[in-house]
């Protein structure tokens, strides 16, 4: 069975994706509590893709994939009753309200499990003030200090100081994407100065350069495996 470790070591050996002269350059940095992981990063940094570089290569023994539940914005996003009942009516209850809600499912759902499995919150602080992303920090941590044991680990993306300040006190794991790969605790401890207005209207032209930049990765990838068998 794959540990986190193990999917986090083949993330760094994945220098096409995430080396230095990769779309999406990252920094790994190993902590004392393996089952931990907080990813944090600038906006089209390459989380995403980095969350599912670890779900495809979660496996058994066997080489079966393992449950891998990844929630984030792209099911808050779809439509249909699996969504709907996951995320709720955010017509009707508040952006943070829906996001509490999300979280403490997905921590009951672990609870829960009878099978080995991963739990990926992607950006769990989303709509929630300054004040309540502490609090979801402090709940986190406390899920992550007494996880099940069949929770093989627990991925936290994250844009907050305040999520990833509790969490590091555990000693986790980190994974710094993007062009800023200063280590998760000086990025942590570092206040940032506001983007300046060109740097905000040119998120959206970045962040196509960016999918390009994984599109032809990926496309050397295939040509370099060659036809797949029939």
């Amino acid at each position: 069975m794959r540990t986190l470790v193990d999917l986090i070591e083949l993330l760094r050996e994945a220098d096409d994706l995430f080396g230095p002269e990769g779309p999406c350059p990252a920094l790994v940095e190993p902590g004392s509590n393996g089952r931990i992981l907080v990813l944090t990063g600038g906006n089209a940094s390459g989380k995403s893709l980095a969350c599912r570089f670890l779900e495809a290569n979660a496996k058994d023994d066997a080489g079966k994939a393992v449950e891998f539940m990844r929630v984030g914005m792209a099911k808050r996003t779809e439509g249909g009753v699996i969504r709907a009942m996951m995320f709720g009516d955010e017509e009707r209850d508040s952006t943070g309200g829906v996001s509490a809600g999300v979280v403490a499912t997905g921590m009951d759902t672990c609870r829960g499990r009878k099978a080995a499995h991963f739990l990926c919150l992607d950006e769990p602080d989303i709509g929630l003030s300054e004040r309540m992303q502490g609090g979801l920090g402090a709940a986190l941590a406390s899920f992550a200090a007494s996880m099940p044991d069949l929770t093989l680990g627990l991925v936290v993306v994250t844009h907050s100081r305040h999520v990833a300040g509790a969490l590091l006190a555990l000693d986790p794991w980190c994974i710094r994407v993007g062009d800023d790969v200063r280590p998760t605790r000086e990025w942590a401890a570092t206040p940032e100065a506001p983007a300046t207005e060109a740097e905000f209207l040119g998120l959206r032209g970045a962040a196509h350069a960016r999918y390009r930049g994984v599109q032809r990765a990926l496309n050397a990838r295939k040509a370099k495996a060659g036809p797949a068998e029939g």
